[in-house]
């Protein structure tokens, strides 16, 4: 794809995504795995196209021992230096560098929900007041058969 002349070849952001998360599925955990991920995850730093789904899929591919190391070699040694986990390091802070020719569609909105940012407090206060409503509600009657009583009616109309 990137020796190609045309230009609606070449490699985007999901692309490189994609690629990750085949690796990921497709290879099995060790050395070679990890060597080829952080390849391509070099690539993708060096082309700028370090997007939601590509930053979620190296953190897949690569041991969380490996991926502040990685961060470090392609130019990002803060969260190592820090001392943080893997999984807080998040697109935003990433240098501006990676996520350049990143389309604006995709640098968030493909990324998997587990590293989406929690809901606030006053969402949780709405989700649990409506619950409330809910169940002060009456519930309806469940109608039995043979326990209906007709009032003003003899029992042998019934």
């Amino acid at each position: 794809m990137k020796s190609s002349k045309d230009d609606s070849s070449s490699p985007d952001a999901v692309t490189y995504g994609n690629l990750l998360k085949c690796v990921a599925n497709l290879m099995e955990p060790g050395s070679r795995r990890s060597e080829m991920a952080s390849n391509l995850f070099f690539a993708a730093c060096q082309d700028g196209l370090v997007g939601g789904m590509c930053l979620d899929e190296i953190r897949r591919c690569v041991p969380p021992r490996v991926f502040l190391p990685l961060l470090a070699d392609c130019g990002y040694d803060t969260p190592m230096v820090e001392g943080r986990k893997p999984h807080s390091v998040q697109l935003k802070e990433l240098p501006k560098k990676w996520i350049s020719n990143v389309k604006k569609g995709d640098l968030v909105a493909r990324q998997r929900a587990s590293f989406k940012p929690k809901p606030s407090a006053s969402n949780k206060r709405r989700k649990t007041s409506s619950r409330r409503r809910e169940e002060k509600r009456a519930r309806p009657a469940i109608r039995r058969p043979g326990s209906v009583t007709e009032y003003g009616s003899s029992s042998k109309e019934l």
